[in-house]
Order: structure tokens, then C-alpha cells, then sequence
């Protein structure tokens, strides 16, 4: 279920991740995704697999977990869905040069982490997609 003023919350967001270089645990694609779910429903599902420092850090998280990546671990949460189908604040999948690289859907495209702040793609380059609240 999605909280009231989930909109302005998601746009905080986005504002936090844009003006932030990439820091593994801080401001990176899966912290930019759980806190995206953390605004658009109230409640950090993720809280468990946000402590680490390094991306060797984040797969072995990922792997305590029983999956081989994000897309394994938001499944665990929310149903997956096509592209087209999501709506602002659901979240999703990218490839990047052969690496997975969560995001979220936003009113002006695809939102990811990059190492400077957050770039946008479009729909059709999101490989899956799921539905937050």
C-alpha cells in the first residue's frame, strides 16, 4: 500500500541520490531502490540487506540471502511485472554494460545511480520491473 505523500517522498529521494557521488551503502543503485520502496510505502523491507561497505560487500549480502542478485532479492517482496506496466515508484532492473543496476520508475523515466548522481533511461530499457505497493 502506498502512504500519503509517497510523491513528495520519492522526489526527496531522487534529490538525495542526484546530489550524492556513489558510496556502496550509502548512495548506490540498491540503496537509491530501498529507499525508493522505504518512501512510496512506509516501511524499509530491505533493512536487513542495507549494511555493507563495498560491492564484494553487497554480493555477499545478496548471497547470505539466497540470491545470485537484486532481482532475485526483489522478487522475495514484490511481484514482478513488465516494464509497461509500472507506475511512478515501482522499481526495477537494468543491464549496464553486463551489470545488474536497480532503479526506480519516476515521471520523467527510469531513474539509476551512476558514480556522479542519477541518470535516466527509458522504459524500454528496463529488463524487469516490480510492483511497490
Amino acid at each position: 500500500m502506498r502512504i500519503n505523500g509517497w510523491e513528495d517522498a520519492l522526489a526527496s529521494v531522487i534529490e538525495k541520490h542526484a546530489s550524492q557521488p556513489l558510496i556502496y551503502g550509502v548512495s548506490d543503485c540498491g540503496q537509491l531502490a530501498a529507499d525508493a520502496v522505504f518512501a512510496v510505502t512506509g516501511t524499509d523491507v530491505f533493512s536487513d540487506y542495507r549494511k555493507y561497505k563495498t560491492e564484494v560487500g553487497a554480493r555477499r549480502i545478496l548471497q547470505k540471502a539466497g540470491c545470485k542478485d537484486l532481482s532475485d532479492l526483489f522478487t522475495k517482496f514484490f511481484t514482478p511485472i513488465h516494464p509497461f506496466l509500472a507506475k511512478r515508484g515501482d522499481i526495477g532492473i537494468v543491464d549496464q554494460n553486463g551489470n545488474i543496476c536497480a532503479g526506480v520508475f519516476t515521471g520523467i523515466g527510469f531513474a539509476c545511480k551512476s558514480e556522479t548522481g542519477i541518470f535516466y533511461l527509458g522504459i524500454d530499457a528496463v529488463h524487469q520491473a516490480f510492483s511497490v505497493g
